[in-house]
C-alpha cells in the first residue's frame, strides 16, 4: 500500500510544547474570535486522549458511523497525527466492511444572521485500483436540527482514484442557514461494499463563520525576496484568504512609501477561506531603480468581489525585499546537512552505514547528521518514530535505505570517498542564515532544554524549523540485518514533525526555547544526546543547520519558558489573572492579539487592535494559555490561567 497504517492504542497522548506560530501558519482556531474575525463552533484534530474525537462536538444519538473509525498515528491528511480514517484493509486491522452513508455529525450551533458560514477537512484517499469510479465519495453536508434526514450537501467530491497529495475541502453553507438558531454539519462518507483495499484519512475538521462584510488577505513571499544587483528577482507574492469567500480581488501596495499601486487578481474557482494563491513574477514598481539594501512594501486588500473595503476595514502588512550588497550583509559558515533513512531490518542499510560510518566521523560536527529508523521492511526498526514517518512521507520516501544532502535526493554514488567530497562541498560556504545554540541542558528527571538563536541577514517566508533531538549511539534496537549498534539516532522533533513555521526579518535575531520529558522516547543514555536544528525553504532546499552536544546538567528546569518568541520580549501586563470570563489588556496600538494553547495550536487572532481590549475567555477550557501581542517590531507575552 502507498500508506502504512498504524492503529493506536486506546489511550494515546502527545507531548506538546508551546510555541507561538507564524501569520502564514493555517493552524485553525478552535475558540471563539472577537467581532472583526473567525468564529468557530467546532474544531476536531482528534488528539483527545480517551475518544479521539471530543465527544462534546459531536452527537451521538447514532454512533455508528464513530464506531467504523479507524485512527492512524501519520500525518498522510496533511495535519498533526493522530487523524481519523474510514476504510477496508483486513491486514492493517481494518476488517469491517462499510456499505452505505456514515457520517460525523455536529451538536447543533446557532448561526447570527449576518454571518456567512463554513465546513472544511483535511484528507488523503488511497485505493490499490486504478479507478473507484461511483463507488465512494466524500463530502460535507448540513441541515436544521430537528430535520432528521434534510441534509443539504455543501460540497461533495467523488473519489475515483488515490489522491496525489493531501487535499482541503471547504464549503460555505447556503445562506438560507443564516440566523439559524440550530444548524447541524458532518462529513460525510458514502461507499459501495468493498471491492479491494481502500483507506480515507482526514483530521482538522472545522465549522466557522465570518461576519458577511469581512474580507481579508494574508501576505507572504514565495521564493526569495532578496537578490544580488545583477540577479533578477524571482519571486511570488502569496496571498491567504483570511476572510469570506471571493472570486476576484485588487491588492494595493507601495514601494518604500510612494504611490499606491494596484494588482488584480481573478481566482480560476472561489478562494475559500484559508486556501492561497501565488501570483508569481512579482516585482514591485520602483524595484528597478532602488538603492542596495533592505526596502518596504506594503500591502492590503482594498477591494474584494468588486466592493471598495472601508478604511476601517482596511489591514496593511509590510514586507521586506533586500538588494544585497555583499560589503554590507554579514554572511555565516553554512554547515551541510544529511539526513539518512534506515532500519534495522534492511539488509542493505547495514553495508550502507558501515561505509557511512568513518565519513561522519571524520566529518564530526562540521556537518549536522540525522538518522531516521524506518518501520519497514518487514517489522521494520523498534526505534521507529511518528516524525521519521512524517520526514518519511515529505520526501516521498518507500525504500531504504535513502540519503538526503541539504534536502536533495543524494545518489549515494562513489562509495565513501564520493559522499565524503559532497557532504563537504559546502561545509563553510556562506550563508545568509545563522543558527547558534544558547542552551542544550538535561535535569535529574531527564527533561531536556534546547534555547537556540536564529539570525537573519535577509528576509525570508515559507520557512520552516526543524529540531531533533538524537542519540550518537544505541544498541536495543538491533533487528535482523546484523547491525549491533546505530548513529546519530532520531528520538524527538520538536515541536513535532512538521517543524516550527517561521517568517524571518532582515538584520533580526530569533530566539527559541523548547522542553521536553526524554523518558518519552527510545532514549537508552542520557550522556550521549545531540541535537540538530536547521531552516527548511518551501522548495525543500536546507538554508541552514546547527548541531550540538547536550553537555550541560542542571539539578531542576531552569526559569525558562516552554516557548518560542522573539529577542523582543517583553512582559505583557493582563487583569485579572486567572480569569473566569474576562481578560483586559490596555494600552493596544495597531496591534495583533493571538492566543496559544499549551500545545501550541492558535485558538485567537484578531488584528487592528487600538486602546484597551476585552478578550473574552468564557468559553476557554480551564488551563493555561500564552498570549502574544504584537504592535510593529515590538512583541509582549503573557501566561494566562482560565479558572471556573
Amino acid at each position: 500500500m502507498k500508506k502504512i497504517l498504524l492503529l493506536l492504542p486506546a489511550v494515546f497522548s502527545i507531548a506538546g510544547m508551546l510555541h507561538a506560530q507564524t501569520l502564514q501558519d493555517a493552524t485553525p482556531s478552535s475558540e471563539e474570535n472577537g467581532p472583526s474575525q473567525r468564529h468557530v463552533y467546532l474544531y476536531e484534530d482528534f488528539s483527545n486522549s480517551e475518544t479521539y474525537f471530543d465527544t462534546a462536538h459531536w452527537d451521538l444519538a447514532t454512533d455508528t458511523s464513530y464506531k467504523a473509525l479507524y485512527y492512524t498515528a501519520f500525518s498522510n491528511a496533511g495535519g498533526l497525527p493522530p487523524e481519523a480514517l474510514w476504510g477496508y484493509a483486513p491486514s492493517s486491522g481494518m476488517s469491517r466492511r462499510m456499505s452505505g452513508t456514515y457520517r460525523l455529525v455536529s451538536k447543533p450551533h446557532a448561526v447570527p444572521a449576518d454571518a456567512r458560514a463554513y465546513i472544511a477537512v483535511r484528507y488523503d484517499y488511497y485505493g490499490n485500483v486504478a479507478s473507484d469510479s461511483g463507488v465512494r465519495s466524500f463530502g460535507l453536508s448540513a441541515r436544521k436540527a430537528g430535520d432528521a434526514d434534510d441534509w443539504v450537501s455543501c460540497r461533495t467530491v467523488s473519489i475515483t482514484k488515490s489522491l496525489a497529495e493531501p487535499t482541503r475541502l471547504v464549503a460555505e453553507l447556503p445562506a438560507g442557514y443564516r440566523g439559524e438558531e440550530a444548524v447541524q454539519v458532518a462529513v460525510c462518507f458514502q461507499t459501495q461494499i468493498d471491492k479491494a483495499y481502500y483507506s480515507l484519512y482526514f483530521d482538522d475538521i472545522e465549522f466557522f463563520s465570518y461576519p458577511e462584510s469581512h474580507y481579508g488577505l494574508a501576505f507572504a513571499w514565495r521564493g526569495r525576496p532578496y537578490a544580488r544587483e545583477a540577479q533578477t528577482l524571482d519571486l511570488g507574492l502569496c496571498v491567504e484568504n483570511t476572510g469570506n469567500a471571493m472570486k476576484s480581488c485588487k491588492v494595493s501596495y507601495t514601494f518604500d512609501g510612494g504611490a499606491p499601486q494596484t494588482l488584480s487578481l481573478t481566482f480560476g474557482d472561489t478562494l475559500m477561506p484559508g486556501e492561497t494563491y501565488t501570483l508569481s513574477g512579482f516585482k514591485p514598481a520602483g524595484w528597478e531603480t532602488a538603492a542596495k539594501g533592505h526596502h518596504a512594501v506594503e500591502f492590503w486588500l482594498s477591494e474584494a468581489d468588486g466592493v471598495a473595503l472601508s478604511e476601517s476595514a482596511i489591514v496593511k502588512t509590510v514586507k521586506t525585499l533586500s538588494l544585497i550588497d555583499p560589503e554590507t550583509f554579514p554572511t555565516y559558515a553554512y554547515k551541510p546537512l544529511v539526513e539518512e533513512f534506515s532500519s534495522s531490518s534492511c539488509s542493505s542499510c547495514k553495508p550502507r552505514n558501515e561505509t557511512l560510518k568513518p565519513v561522519f566521523e571524520e566529518l564530526g560536527d562540521r556537518i549536522s547528521v540525522v538518522k531516521y529508523q524506518m518501520y519497514w521492511p518487514g517489522k521494520g526498526d523498534p526505534y521507529y518514530t511518528d516524525e521519521g514517518g512524517v520526514r518519511k512521507l515529505f520526501y516521498d520516501i518507500y525504500n531504504v535505505p535513502e540519503i538526503f544532502l541539504n534536502g536533495r535526493r543524494d545518489p549515494a554514488s562513489g562509495g565513501a570517498a564520493g559522499m565524503k567530497a559532497r557532504f563537504s562541498e559546502k561545509i563553510n560556504a556562506a550563508a545568509w542564515f545563522n543558527m547558534a545554540f544558547d542552551t542544550l541542558a538535561l535535569d535529574a528527571d531527564t527533561n531536556i532544554y534546547v534555547v537556540f538563536n536564529v539570525q537573519s541577514s535577509v528576509p525570508m517566508d515559507g520557512l520552516r524549523l526543524h529540531t531533533v533531538v538524537l542519540e550518537r549511539q544505541t544498541e536495543g534496537n538491533a533487528g535482523s540485518n546484523g547491525e549491533t549498534e546505530f548513529h546519530h539516532v532520531a528520538l524527538k522533533m520538536l515541536p513535532d514533525g512538521k517543524g516550527q513555521p517561521l517568517s524571518l526579518e532582515p538584520d533580526s535575531v530569533y530566539t527559541f526555547r523548547y522542553a521536553f520529558d526524554m523518558k518519552r522516547t527510545f532514549m537508552e543514555e542520557a550522556d550521549d544526546l545531540k541535537v540538530v536544528c536547521f531552516l527548511q525553504a518551501d522548495n525543500d532546499s536546507v538554508m541552514q543547520s546547527a548541531i550540538g552536544d547536550v553537555t550541560m546538567r542542571i539539578a531542576t528546569a531552569p526559569d525558562l519558558p516552554v516557548a518560542v518568541e522573539t529577542t523582543a520580549w517583553v512582559s505583557l501586563p493582563v487583569y485579572p489573572n486567572p480569569a473566569s470570563d474576562n481578560l483586559y489588556l490596555k494600552g493596544l496600538r495597531a496591534a495583533t492579539v493571538e492566543v496559544f494553547d499549551m500545545a501550541g495550536r492558535r485558538k485567537y487572532r484578531q488584528t487592528g487592535i487600538d486602546g484597551d481590549y476585552v478578550l473574552d475567555v468564557r468559553h476557554y477550557r480551564p488551563g493555561f494559555y500564552l498570549i502574544r501581542v504584537t504592535e510593529g517590531a515590538r512583541v509582549a507575552y503573557a501566561k494566562i490561567s482560565v479558572a471556573r
